[in-house]
């Protein structure tokens, strides 16, 4: 995502393998919201998301955008601090299904952006590591 050279702040998640967890959904759930805790926590008031566990750990790309989406419009009416969550979509398919689910929602805060758009919103919005988003 070309982060810049010395970010801000990087909170670091690691979601579910798809195929050897028996609660994949539960737990990458649980990754956006830690994310958004530790966010908050440290009054940081932008977040950007990868497809978090769409890659190599093998999770169906609309079942975790549909995860993301949610959790994030939960978070934004929980914690009006938070003023923009971005979507880094890494492809034109990723990009499509987060523009398919962010079309219904009435959340204009919500940013969609393929790599090289976000790469420009990064490293405006982001940037020292601060906190584990990580499932337990």
């Amino acid at each position: 995502f070309r982060l810049p050279p010395a970010p801000r702040y990087v909170i670091r998640t690691v979601g579910p393998v798809y195929y050897s967890e028996t609660r994949p959904a539960e737990l990458l759930a649980e990754c956006y919201r830690n994310c958004v805790q530790v966010a908050v926590d440290n009054d940081i008031r932008s977040l950007a998301f990868p497809a978090i566990s769409t890659g190599v750990y093998g999770y169906p790309a609309l079942d975790a955008a549909e995860i993301a989406v949610r959790q994030v419009q939960f978070s934004l009416l929980t914690h009006p601090s938070l003023e923009r969550v971005i979507f880094c979509c890494i492809d034109e398919p990723i990009f499509e299904i987060y523009k398919k689910l962010l079309s219904s929602r009435m959340f204009s805060v919500i940013c969609c952006s393929i790599r090289p758009d976000a790469a420009e919103d990064l490293r405006k919005n982001i940037g020292a590591t601060i906190g584990e988003g990580a499932a337990h």
